[in-house]
């Protein structure tokens, strides 16, 4: 900068001159040096600024892809428990214009979990073969099952009957053919290779003999949509061969958890959301019998119609006593450790959500066919109590998700 400024100069001027370019000289390599300063102070601001706004973009991505490579089976209760509120909704026996639009927000959050959910599996078969042979396996198929009902009854109201139909019978047909392998593989599993003590006795060990009963349940909304003649009989009883695989193991083994408890004890606080697991399968047997008597009115005539459906009522009542019974029972139990040590949060509260969820359903059910007050004050009192499990649980998962993200404290 100097040197041009004296080159324009010509250096032929008087000293006095020359001392006053030099001063000027020196004031204006003064200034480019501090726009020189300010330049790179903007650029490294500027700089910092990129950085501050890239790094956060790519801690999160790196903690997306951490956080999928976690993802394991027992991660899709959260889609039970999200797509079980519109089937609740959709079965309630009083209707309320909002409900329909709950519904359908309900629906529409549990098939985007799932497609998240089924979207990590194909860069994560380490982990899912490292579960072969665990309960837990029998929660993919239920969640299959439970959007295929959601979307039967909620997703009609966005995407038509017809199409709606079409989905459910896809989902309902994956997730019964992964449920019969789930209810003969991972029992036999368990016997063979892990085998378990008496003390290790647990509710979620019904996970993989609920599948089936989910079937059955899910399936009775398609007896009707299907030709009469064979092929509706044929799926009918299929549909209660489903009822029979699941139900008369899972009551063997909920003997085997009772006696537990009577034992040993209630266990660690880590096993107190697996009490609740077992009202799953109790109040899914209820949905399941009442739906497949109805369906059994399109489907055989006379007696025999007559009969499954006063089986239906037989059984849901003498069932729904027992699952209030071990509600209690799980309230309290729940209660004695959350007093004591706490219960901390795991993916395994998703466990409260689902079996509550099922025991709205079947008292619904029993409402309907019954025509008692009192059973339809209770559906909607369970169906409040559910929400409010849900919006616990999801608000912990969120919180816990975040926190694994970076984005805020879990």
């Amino acid at each position: 900068m100097d040197m041009t400024l004296l080159d324009a100069m010509h250096v032929a001027e008087p000293e006095a001159a020359a001392e006053a370019a030099g001063a000027e000289g020196a004031g204006a390599e003064a200034c480019g040096a501090v726009a020189s300063a300010a330049g790179a102070g903007v650029a490294a601001e500027r700089g910092a600024s990129a950085v501050a706004r890239v790094a956060p973009r790519a801690a999160e991505r790196r903690g997306v892809r951490a956080l999928a490579a976690e993802v394991a089976p027992a991660w899709f209760a959260t889609v039970m428990g999200t797509g079980v509120l519109a089937v609740a909704a959709e079965l309630l026996p009083v209707r309320a214009g909002v409900l329909d639009g709950f519904a359908v927000v309900a629906w529409v959050a549990a098939a985007v979990l799932l497609g998240a959910l089924l979207a990590t599996i194909p860069g994560n078969r380490a982990r899912w073969r490292a579960t072969a042979g665990e309960p837990a396996l029998g929660v993919p198929p239920m969640a299959l099952m439970t959007v295929a009902a959601a979307t039967a009854l909620a997703g009609r109201h966005v995407i038509g009957e017809h199409a709606a139909l079409i989905v459910a019978l896809a989902l309902w047909s994956a997730g019964t053919a992964a449920a019969l392998v789930v209810a003969v593989a991972v029992p036999a599993a368990m016997v063979t290779r892990h085998r378990p003590v008496l003390a290790d006795a647990s509710g979620a060990w019904v996970l993989p003999l609920v599948p089936p009963m989910v079937s059955a349940t899910t399936g009775a909304g398609l007896v009707a949509h299907v030709p009469a003649g064979q092929a509706r009989l044929d799926l009918l009883l299929f549909l209660y061969a489903l009822f029979g695989l699941s139900l008369l193991p899972t009551l063997l083994t909920v003997g085997v958890v009772w006696a537990r408890l009577l034992l040993h004890g209630p266990g660690p606080a880590e096993r107190a959301p697996a009490l609740w697991v077992v009202l799953g399968p109790l109040g899914q047997s209820i949905t399941a019998a009442s739906l497949l008597g109805a369906a059994a009115a399109h489907t055989v005539d006379g007696p025999a119609a007559h009969a499954l459906r006063a089986f239906g009522l037989m059984y849901g009542v003498i069932v729904w006593g027992f699952a209030v019974l071990w509600l209690a029972l799980a309230i309290v139990l729940t209660r004695h450790h959350a007093s004591r040590d706490g219960v901390p949060f795991t993916a395994a509260w998703w466990s409260f959500v689902f079996p509550v969820g099922t025991l709205v359903t079947g008292t619904s059910e029993l409402a309907i066919r019954t025509g008692s007050d009192a059973l339809r004050g209770g559906a909607v009192v369970l169906f409040i109590a559910l929400l409010g499990v849900w919006a616990v649980t999801a608000a912990r998962s969120g919180g816990a998700v975040a926190g694994r993200l970076g984005l805020r404290r879990a």
